[in-house]
């Protein structure tokens, strides 16, 4: 499926809009994906982390990087169906190193790779960038699940 078909973010991520943290996909191959996202400088987390110099919170960067390495899966399996998978859950942080803040007014790209994968659990490498410069960098293990289990 080539980038300008992909279906809009909010099909493929079972996300409300005030819990979804991907603006679009730049870029989806087999096996990679990656997505952008704006940091808008009213966002009301900047209000209290930390007032007067504002960080976007570590673990909503974490769930940044999970919802770019779901699409993976749920891209892969709309092409095969058109029908997008049950919802995931993080399964495990193997590793995350924050390695420069993201601040009001960012353009990030959020990059996931997937990896070794064993019935429904998938690991990714994810990174998310501003420009060149690299922010966050982590391995993420992701689990198929169903709101009913």
């Amino acid at each position: 499926m080539k980038d300008e078909q992909l279906p809009p973010i909010a099909e493929l991520l079972p996300q409300g809009p005030s819990f979804r943290f991907l603006d679009s996909i730049l870029h989806y191959g087999h096996g990679i994906v990656v997505a952008q996202r704006f940091v808008r400088p009213d966002d009301p987390v900047f209000e209290d982390h930390f007032p007067g110099s504002p960080i976007y919170p570590g673990v909503l960067l974490i769930e940044m990087m999970a919802q770019a390495a779901s699409l993976i899966i749920r891209i892969a399996a709309y092409n095969k169906s058109g029908i997008t998978p049950k919802p995931g859950a993080i399964g495990k942080i193997k590793t995350v190193s924050f390695l420069n803040p993201v601040r009001p007014g960012d353009m990030l790209a959020i990059s996931a790779e997937q990896g070794l994968r064993f019935a429904h659990l998938s690991e990714f490498k994810c990174s998310i960038t501003r420009g060149a410069e690299k922010l966050v960098a982590g391995t993420l293990v992701l689990s198929e699940w169903s709101p009913t289990q």
